[in-house]
């Protein structure tokens, strides 16, 4: 099986989710599984070299672009309903939250990081914002399950995201395709691609997008705006030599992340006053009654160039790839209270890699990765009776070396051995200001007299090198609250403002991860794969006024046993994965109040969560025109060790877990917690996950195709925030969608599509407010959606 003649420009993907990890496995036919009747193959390159999903020995799990059209994907939150064992949403703004089977972190400025990294084209991206709008002209998507501790260069904990476009096509002739849909709530929807050859064995491909919808939220927030395009050249400098150049470029606008508070009517959005009622005898402003602040919006650019240099020598393939990535965010997003976000980021990357061929008893792997990373972010969180302003400026350098050998014991057996060492060195300088009174955003003054110049157009009180303005912001004894019963107790009271002063520090990270496998071909058509992976990823710091401000690495150990099958002369494919990951020194992000009594998101590290269970992949060729599918996967995680200090006033933190009043913290309004989480079950973690799909294909007379597509996704009861309240519990629930497909022999079809058939909406994130016991803001999954969608390909 492993093998197997791979002959790439003659296989054809099918438009399934096929292989060990797939959600949703058959929406559409391959063309060169007509003739054959079987499955096909679909080509990945988790391995660094290119190979069957079915002779991966590994937990991959593959979407090919076709199906990324069809399901309509623009976001990367969208990947949810598409690979069971990831959880992706976002709370406000640009920032998305990942969490691969209970592996994940609640990611909120640039002090915090994923524990699932991903790849644009090989290329790591440190920011997760940089993901968005790259879900066009692609080949597929993989999602590696798992800690990638020896063959990608940057940290990866939880697993890796790939994003592999469409290359230009050296055939010498003019090709493209384009695609137009049209939804409910106005969502118009283009893309197109072209290819053309420009001299011989040179080859340009140049793909767009552009996205709109209305907003599902009623104050318009939860829209889409998004625009892309990338243009790549390829060209076969010689027998041997190619050379690749590829820039992308991205603007998301619009008001951005939508959400709601718990209890209200679906989809009633943040600065809706018909919330308001919610804030009776709290001592909070309602977020639609801060005064001086702007409505939610984003105005997000993302710039990204790569180049690769391949040369093939008698050692194997060499390849180098240096690239450049850029992002500049401004936005603010509301949740349970306005965040306003100026950030710029700039990212340099460089990888050395040597593959070999996979001819000898022995393949190898060897690999140098250098990263360097910048960023400048200003931020003001206005959460009603504090408003805090903060400059951030986190810096890493990291390299790695890396190598894997396989040794082939037999033409049935493998032994693999992996190694990677990393040198991380994480830098940081930040300043800020947190004020005890309502906060206010530009253009509208604050209620209370402030020294605050108002007429600059940019966010102030900050220079152009994102730096707090030295008494930009005072609030002197004498301002007060506003008399107005809607501040309660906190009416009449004096206003005050704690400057936390500039902090610069810097620490470098080491660690070796590595891998052990091993891999059984049983039959030529049934591989038998166990492994032992680590990962880890490194410290760095939080923003906070008090000593504490920095945290350790985190580390996972992954056990993976596995079996891919094909039986019936290609037509049945049966994967099974059994899996205990071992998550240590887990870095969670979270709200508290730091030993100056300041509100602040601090990353912490927390004890120990064991994460085990399985997958089951089943996908059939039930007829030449009948393709059914079935994922199940089986999830079972428990914290251990999980125990963490915390300082709350009142009645101790708002938490769902084990509380111990240690005595009040002297010269301090609050008291010091400890708070014990040991037996909960891992927060985006749903013990089952069943998804299931059939697709009928109709040949008409006139050789056109009619095919109707049904699939549907459950999932079981889950926690959906990190303080494992209540209030954050999401019962089971189960997604279905229709698709009917006109598929004509002349290049065009038609199509029309209803998603989420039920109008089953559920919160995907619950974050409870720093100053409430009572309110949580919450974000709904899409409503139904429903439209038609034309295309051609020449």
């Amino acid at each position: 099986m492993h093998k197997a003649n791979l002959k790439l420009g003659s296989v054809s993907l099918i438009a399934v989710l096929a292989g060990l990890t797939v959600s949703q496995p058959a929406l559409a036919q391959d063309e060169a599984d007509s003739a054959s009747e079987g499955l096909g193959a679909i080509i990945v390159t988790a391995q660094r070299r290119a190979e069957t999903l079915q002779d991966a020995g590994l937990p991959v799990a593959a979407v090919s672009g076709n199906q990324l059209v069809e399901q309509g994907v623009t976001d990367v939150t969208n990947l949810t309903n598409l690979v069971p064992a990831i959880q992706i949403n976002t709370l406000y703004g640009a920032t998305p939250s990942f969490s691969l089977r209970g592996v994940g972190n609640f990611v909120a400025n640039v002090n915090s990081e994923t524990a699932v990294i991903v790849n644009l084209d090989g290329v790591p991206v440190a920011r997760p914002t940089g993901v968005a709008g790259q879900f066009f002209d692609l080949e597929r998507v993989e999602v590696l399950k798992g800690p990638q501790g020896t063959l990608y260069g940057r940290n990866a904990t939880g697993g890796a995201i790939n994003f592999i476009s469409r290359q230009p096509d050296l055939s010498g002739s003019v090709s493209g395709y384009a695609n137009f849909s049209y939804g409910n709530y106005d969502a118009i929807k283009f893309d197109a691609a072209v290819n053309l050859p420009v001299a011989q064995d040179v080859a340009i491909r140049v793909a767009g997008m552009s996205s709109t919808r209305d907003g599902f939220y009623s104050d318009g927030t939860g829209d889409e705006d998004i625009k892309g395009i990338r243009a790549t050249m390829l060209a076969r400098v010689s027998d041997g030599v190619s050379l690749t150049l590829s820039g992308n470029f991205t603007h998301s606008g619009g008001k951005g992340t939508g959400s709601t508070w718990k209890g209200l009517d679906k989809f009633i959005g943040m600065e809706d006053s018909r919330g308001d009622s919610l804030f009776v005898g709290q001592t909070i402003v309602p977020i639609s009654d801060v005064p001086g602040a702007v409505p939610a919006f984003q105005d997000n650019d993302f710039w990204g160039f790569y180049a690769k240099l391949e040369i093939d020598t008698p050692l194997g393939v060499v390849t180098f790839q240096p690239s450049y990535r850029k992002s500049e965010l401004d936005f603010l997003g509301v949740s349970n209270f306005h965040a306003r976000v100026i950030e710029d980021s700039e990212q340099t990357t460089a990888e050395l890699r040597l593959v070999s061929d996979n001819d000898s008893a022995f393949e190898y792997i060897f690999g140098a990765f250098y990263m360097d990373e910048d960023n400048v972010s200003q931020v003001n969180f206005n959460q009603q009776t504090f408003a805090n302003y903060t400059s951030l400026q986190p810096s890493s350098k990291a390299w790695a070396g890396y190598a894997r050998l396989t040794y082939h014991v037999t033409d049935d057996m493998r032994l693999i051995g992996g190694i990677r060492y990393t040198d991380d060195k994480r830098s940081t300088y930040q300043d800020n200001i947190n004020v005890n009174i309502l906060g206010c955003f530009l253009p509208t003054p604050c209620v209370n007299p402030v020294s605050l110049d108002t007429s600059p157009p940019d966010f102030v009180p900050f220079d152009e090198d994102g730096n707090l303005i030295n008494g930009q912001v005072e609030f002197p004894e004498g301002n007060f609250f506003p008399d107005d019963p809607m501040f309660g107790p906190l009416a009449g009271a004096p206003a005050t403002s704690i400057n936390g002063g500039i902090f610069e520090a810097d620490k470098k990270f080491t660690k070796f991860t590595w891998r052990a496998a091993a891999e059984y071909d049983v039959t030529p058509d049934s591989l038998l794969y166990v492994s032992y992976e680590t990962g880890f990823k490194a410290g760095g710091f939080y923003n906070t006024t008090a000593p504490e401000r920095s945290f350790d690495p985190e580390t996972v150990g992954a056990f993976t046993l596995g079996s891919k099958n094909r039986f019936m002369n290609d037509r049945l494919q049966v994967n099974v994965e059994a899996f205990h990951w071992t998550y240590k020194d887990r870095q969670l992000s979270f709200l508290t109040n730091d030993s100056e009594g300041v509100t602040t998101f601090v990353t912490r590290n927390v004890g120990k969560v064991v994460i085990q269970g399985a997958e089951l992949d089943l996908l059939a060729r039930v007829t030449r025109n009948t393709m059914i599918g079935a994922n199940v996967q089986y999830l079972d995680t428990e914290l251990k060790d999980f125990v963490y200090e915390q300082l709350a006033g009142g009645a101790g933190p708002n938490t769902g877990c084990a509380v111990t009043n240690n005595g009040p913290v002297p010269g301090s309004p609050f008291s010091n917690y400890t708070v014990n989480c040991n037996g909960k079950a891992a927060a985006y973690s749903p013990k089952w996950t069943l998804s299931g799909n059939v697709e009928q294909t109709v040949p008409l007379q006139n050789g056109a195709d009619l095919v109707f597509s049904a699939q549907g996704r459950y999932q079981s009861s889950s926690i959906n925030g990190f303080d494992f309240l209540p209030q954050q519990e999401v019962d089971g629930y189960f997604v279905g969608d229709l698709g009917l497909n006109y598929e004509s022999n002349e290049g065009f079809y038609i199509a029309a599509f209803v998603r989420n058939v039920t109008d089953k909406v559920v919160a995907s994130n619950t974050q409870k407010h720093p100053y409430s016991g009572t309110l949580f803001a919450q974000v709904l999954s899409p409503p139904r959606t429903y439209g038609v969608r034309v295309g051609v390909e020449f």
